[in-house]
């Protein structure tokens, strides 16, 4: 994070290694992003109790039609994509002003 965040950031090689991990695996690690692990271990464990909770509670998050915050399921991208069935529960937190009236829903301990 430090990297991208610095000069470097421009540096088309850290660019070229950015987009290749995005495009081509889908996702990648961000280390040193200033968050600690104790922080992440909560956040882990608070979404854990989340998706155990029965499905009445979940649907109370549900996403609303043409958007991807709150609980629901992987959407469809193309004709050739594996339908594999999967949950999920999508939150926008930064900017603060992309944040989803479904935020005020939450349970304190996960706000």
């Amino acid at each position: 994070m430090q990297r991208l965040n610095s000069t470097d950031s421009m540096n088309p090689e850290l660019q070229k290694y950015l987009h290749f991990a995005a495009k081509d695996w889908g996702f990648f690690q961000l280390i040193n992003h200033g968050v600690s692990s104790s922080a992440v271990e909560k956040m882990k464990s608070k979404i854990q109790k989340f998706f155990q909770l029965p499905l009445e509670e979940k649907a109370k998050f549900e996403q609303l039609p043409g958007d991807t915050d709150g609980f629901g399921q992987l959407f469809v991208v193309s004709d050739e994509q594996k339908l594999d069935w999967a949950d999920m529960f999508c939150l926008k937190t930064s900017p603060t002003h992309l944040r989803k009236p479904i935020f005020s829903k939450l349970f304190l301990s996960f706000r």
